[in-house]
Parts: C-alpha cells; structure tokens; sequence
C-alpha cells in the first residue's frame, strides 16, 4: 500500500516546520559569540543597531533571536528577502506570533512593526540582497542558509560593501554538501540520487560544499573570523510536530531537483521507499551544515 502524502506542499509550511530542527541545530558558541559582538557593537554608538537578515523569508531568524533575548536594545531589523509573496507571509507570521506572545508591540505599517520595550523596529522588505545592499550599508549581515544562494567569493565580497568596516556577519545553517537519509536502501542509487540532487543546489552544477567555500571566502575578502562550527539538521523518530511534513516536502524537492539526472524509475523507487520510512517512523535525516560568524575589515 503505498503511502498516504500531504494532500498539498507549502513552502512557507516547511519553513515553519524547520524552525525547530535549526532551533537544535544552531551551533551555540557561535550563537554566543554573535550575541557578544552584537552587545560590542550596540555599546560603540547611541544610534540603532542596524540588522539587515538577507533571504529572510518568514522571518524565523528573527523571531528566533527576539525570544531567545540575543537582539540588544535599540536595533532596526530589517528582514530582506526577494520574494514579495514570502515577505507578505512573514509579516502575517510574525504579527501571529506577536499576538501569541502577549509582547507589546505597534504596527506603524503593514510592513513595519515598533517593539517599545526594547526599542526595536522590525522591517520587511521584498528586494533583491545585491541590489539592497548597493544602495544601503548596515552594521550587521545575518544570512541563514544565505551563502548557498551567492556565487563564491564574489556574491560575498559584493554583498561585504552593504557592511560598516568592524560590523560582522552571521552566516548560521550553511550546508556543506553532506546529505544522509537511513536507512539508505539501494546504496548506487542513494549515492546517484544524492549526488545529483547536491549538484542541483550549486550556482555552476560544481560541489555543494558552501561551508568550505564559505570559509574560503572569508579569508580572501580579509575579515576576521570570530566563530563556526557544525550545525546538523538531524530529524530522526519519533517525528514531533510537523517533522515528518518537512521530510514529505523535502523528498519532494530531491525528486524535483535530479529531473533527468538519474532513471525515472529509480528515482520513483528510491523515493517512494522513503516515504514509507516516514510514515512507519523509520527513517532518519541528516544535512551537513556550519555556522561562520566573522567581523568585516
């Protein structure tokens, strides 16, 4: 019997869905000592932190930093991302999860909201993060799972020029092109699948190895690196919450991404074999990834 899929996919339901898998995974060290350097930096100067969150999509990274207490007082966040419809989704959730959280809050615009106690203003912005931050510079560039995106080092050092010399970047859940699911089954297939599927997510078809490349880049641009470490997304069961609809939807996405790549009929095979593991609560997920936080020159 074959097993029973989610009647429709929402990415912005899967993005939801990965808040708490990333929430276990963030490498706390550098969490820590991004938290130092934003208090470093608040102290210098009695204007607002300015934050700039690019690929910001629902605003998770942000409402994770807000209740986790790492935001000093005083900073303007502006949650980035080119997507007007992702950016629109995000100001729904976030004015939910203010409403949930009993904080008090002002929406001064539909894309604007003013947190008084601690005198933040959260922005959302629909824009392309080149194009942004050409126009405009900040002091911090946040970047969760951002430096897959960019071409490496070059996307990098044209984004740097957003930056004040001395703020720092946070570049958290960076993937470093290690994916595993287990039990792996038909392991040519697994290794044809995999491989395709992490050929997919790179700008040239090359490696998928942007933690590397990423740590690469930072030495070339000059900055400083303060801080990284693993930061492995692992879901494995009992699934809780919506865990088994992000491993459904992230099936889908393989699928998707190897197309012609590998025989249609072992692609369907493989994956068909995975779904079952989900939904017996069998299968296991494991995605490489590094955090890397640096201080800009």
């Amino acid at each position: 019997m074959p097993p029973t899929l989610p009647q429709t996919y929402s990415y912005t339901r899967y993005l939801r869905a990965q808040e708490s898998i990333d929430d276990a995974a963030l490498h706390r060290p550098t969490l820590d000592r991004f938290r130092a350097e934003l208090d470093r930096l608040a102290e210098q100067s009695a204007n607002p932190l300015r934050i700039v969150d690019a690929g910001g999509g629902i605003g998770s990274m942000c409402r994770r930093l807000l209740q986790w207490g790492v935001l000093p007082e005083n900073v303007t966040y502006v949650v980035l991302d080119a997507d007007p419809e992702t950016v629109r989704i995000g100001c729904e959730t976030v004015r939910r999860w203010v409403g949930e959280s009993d904080r008090e809050a002002t929406w001064e615009s539909e894309d604007r909201l003013y947190l008084p106690a601690s005198s933040t203003t959260v922005r959302f912005v629909a824009d392309d993060a080149f194009r942004h931050l050409d126009a405009r510079t900040y002091d911090v560039l946040v970047g969760h799972a951002f430096a897959g995106t960019i071409d490496l080092p070059d996307g990098l050092s044209a984004l740097l020029d957003g930056v004040e010399s001395g703020g720092v970047c946070y570049f958290p859940m960076t993937f470093d092109g290690q994916t595993a699911f287990r039990p792996s089954g038909d392991d040519d297939a697994t290794r044809a699948i995999l491989d395709a599927y992490h050929a997919s997510m790179s700008l040239d078809g090359g490696s998928a190895q942007f933690g590397g490349a990423l740590l690469d880049a930072v030495v070339e641009a000059d900055a400083e690196l303060l801080s990284a470490g693993g930061s492995d997304r692992v879901v494995s069961p009992p699934y809780e919450g919506e865990q088994a609809y992000f491993l459904h939807y992230l099936l889908r996405r393989v699928e998707r991404a190897v197309g012609d790549d590998v025989n249609d009929d072992a692609v369907r095979r493989w994956v068909g074999g995975k779904h079952r593991a989900i939904a017996e609560e069998e299968l296991t997920y494991l995605a490489q990834n590094v955090d890397v936080l640096f201080r800009v020159a």
